[in-house]
């Protein structure tokens, strides 16, 4: 999932300076968001109807990024919470959205959607892995990449996922 929003991170944050249509070319090779949050429901007996909802991420605090790396050494997991699951799904179906429609969208929207995503990846998510999975999430393909570097496919990530 980290390595998923980082794509979608750099690719909105590329995507600036190019026309939605090329970004939306892009994804048509790639992972809709849509899918993924069909995953979510699926997998995690989500309500689809509860996506609705207006969500907002907490700012993540000492204790809960102690808790997070506490599970991960010792239980070997990670783990969201139900809200933070509702509340990337509303963001994913956003992407959806823009990237379905003919229209153009504005430049502040998908703005305000990349800086939404950033909340929860690098606010949340990133305190719940660790270094190793951080680091190599961190090189994942993306929209208008620098060719010269050696970035993983998405379907190197996804692997073993119904997607």
């Amino acid at each position: 999932m980290y390595a998923y929003l980082n794509q979608i991170d750099l690719s909105l944050d590329r995507s600036r300076w190019h026309s939605i249509d090329e970004l939306r070319k892009f994804y048509k090779t790639q992972i809709y968001p849509k899918r993924v949050v069909d995953l979510f429901l699926k997998n995690f007996a989500l309500e689809s109807n509860k996506i609705q909802y207006t969500y907002f991420i907490k700012n993540i605090d000492l204790m809960s990024k102690l808790r997070g790396y506490f599970l991960r050494c010792f239980k070997n997991e990670s783990f969201l919470y139900e809200d933070e699951i509702y509340y990337c799904c509303q963001k994913l179906l956003t992407l959806n959205q823009y990237l379905e429609s003919d229209l153009e969208i504005h430049k502040l929207e998908i703005e305000k959607l990349r800086l939404d995503l950033c909340k929860l990846t690098f606010g949340v998510i990133k305190f719940k892995l660790s270094s190793k999975d951080r680091n190599r999430s961190m090189m994942i393909e993306h929209f208008l990449q620098n060719e010269n570097l050696n970035l993983i496919n998405m379907e190197e990530f996804s692997r073993g996922l119904d997607l």
